[in-house]
């Protein structure tokens, strides 16, 4: 009885703790696991931003950033929140950063698109006109020389 008294006193020991290494463990890996998520998506924010996303919805998720950073930082000092609405906050703004990212290429695409498009479109335009402008120019100039000659020559 002795015995099993013991044992049981012993994996009730051991029981608690890993319960307590358990609970330990998990909130320091939570709070790093939160600045990693919070450094993928500032820099999700900072390629969107290389990209050409729109600055007032860049202004909106790091707004967010700032939240979850506060987050972290109150974590830090021992007051109670939520880490997991930290990451759960960067997690978001990794995926509306990619989502601001792919719109930005894609409307830079579209412009580039366009604008390889229209160059040589505007440029036969130029020439045409150009080539008109000089035909006129240079009929009305002959017509000019001529009056001048007729002129002359009524003259004499």
């Amino acid at each position: 009885m002795n015995k099993r008294l013991l044992s049981a006193t012993s994996l009730l020991l051991l029981c608690v703790h890993a319960l307590y290494l358990s609970g330990y463990l998990q909130e320091e890996p939570s709070i790093d696991l939160a600045e990693e998520r919070l450094e993928e998506a500032f820099s999700a924010v900072k390629e969107a931003e290389i990209a050409g996303a729109d600055e007032s919805e860049l202004v909106e998720l790091v707004n967010r950033l700032n939240e979850a950073l506060s987050l972290i930082e109150m974590a830090r000092k021992g007051v109670e929140h939520d880490v997991s609405r930290s990451i759960e906050i960067s997690e978001a703004v990794i995926k509306e950063a990619g989502e601001l990212k792919a719109l930005a290429l894609d409307r830079s695409f579209k412009l580039r698109i366009t604008a390889f498009c229209l160059v040589p479109i505007l440029s036969a335009i130029t020439t045409f006109s150009l080539n008109y402008i000089y035909e006129w120019w240079r009929r009305r100039e002959v017509k000019r020389l001529l009056r001048m000659i007729a002129k002359k020559k009524e003259r004499s």
